[in-house]
């Protein structure tokens, strides 16, 4: 639920489908408006051209990272958690053996990310078992070693 406060600082910047009307820089009013990133932030009306560009660029960025993401929660949303695993460990087994290496190391590399990631009750248990496999690894020396 949106607070008074929030509701005011929407209603103060004149938004509509066709884009943001004001006073603003030609060209970064036009990337922008190319985006159609046109969300609400309290001191858009005091940045710079420059930075309006950075949050865009940072924008773009997170947006291509979170693809990987975007997809994988697609896929358990769609089907069981099993299903998705024993997909990715069939296509996993067909990679070659450095990239099947990668690809473990880089789950593990998310494991430890995850282990302190913000929580609630629907994924305490997550958050938890991430911990728990990371402390585990650390405290046995595993490592997966990139040959």
């Amino acid at each position: 639920m949106r607070t008074p406060e929030y509701q005011k600082v929407v209603d103060s910047y004149p938004v509509t489908s066709a884009g943001v009307y004001g006073e603003w820089k030609g060209e970064a009013l036009k990337t922008l408006e190319e985006y159609n990133d046109l969300y609400v932030h309290p001191c858009l009306d005091r940045m710079s051209d420059d930075e309006i560009r950075n949050r865009i660029a940072r924008k773009k960025a997170i947006d291509e990272d979170s693809e990987i993401a975007n997809q994988l929660t697609h896929a358990v949303n769609s089907g069981s958690p099993e299903k998705v695993a024993k997909a990715l460990y069939l296509g996993l087994c067909n990679q070659h053996r450095t990239l099947q290496a990668k690809a473990i190391k880089a789950l593990l590399e998310l494991l430890k990310l995850y282990k302190d990631s913000d929580y609630d009750l629907r994924n305490h248990a997550a958050v938890v078992e991430a911990a728990l496999v990371t402390e585990f690894l650390d405290r046995e020396g595993f490592g997966i070693p990139l040959i």
